[in-house]
């Protein structure tokens, strides 16, 4: 699984000259999805997404204006996410033609990406975080802030992979006390 993430002042996707998704500032991500990916690549990615530090801290000290950059998440500066899929990102080049053959087939990937938005809402808040149309030609239009592009991809190391299938339980836990807390 790779994500690509880039820091927006704005972002949108239009599907035949309808706009189905809009944020202001946050993080446009573009999601691939490969034949082995799992829940554990998912949730490494989703945890990562909603914590990485893109932003600075800014703050008035004796009317100075201190700037300490990559401090702050989309979470801690309460910003939108826009997730779109893109199988593309699994390419491989055959001479001068890009082939897809990497990329996960539609319906697995499609039940992937779904799973992976609903993993971002579960850990953020649900109403911050956009979905483009799966599947569909979209126009996505972003206004960059920086600009400052990310590219990640998810781990196979089987260490890594048990420790995160032990995060994901964590979470479910959590998920399950504040459902009940609702």
């Amino acid at each position: 699984m790779k994500i690509i993430i880039q820091r927006v002042h704005q972002a949108k996707v239009s599907v035949d000259n309808k706009v189905v998704s809009n944020i202001g500032n946050g993080l446009l991500v573009l999601l691939g999805i490969t034949h082995d990916d799992t829940k554990a690549d998912s949730v490494y990615l989703a945890q990562k997404l909603l914590n990485i530090r893109l932003w600075p801290d800014i703050q008035e000290v004796k009317g100075v204006t201190q700037r300490k950059p990559w401090m702050k998440s989309v979470m801690q500066m309460n910003y939108d996410l826009l997730i779109v899929s893109q199988f593309t990102l699994y390419h491989k080049m055959k001479g001068n033609r890009p082939g897809f053959h990497n990329a996960r087939g539609h319906e697995e990937a499609k039940e992937m990406y779904h799973e992976f938005i609903q993993m971002v809402k579960d850990g953020y808040e649900q109403h911050k975080v956009q979905m483009g149309a799966f599947g569909k030609y979209m126009n996505v239009e972003l206004q960059n802030d920086g600009p400052v592009t990310i590219a990640m991809d998810s781990v196979k190391d089987p260490k890594i992979v048990h420790k995160l299938e032990k995060e994901e339980r964590r979470m479910l836990k959590m998920q399950q006390q504040k459902r009940k807390n609702n």
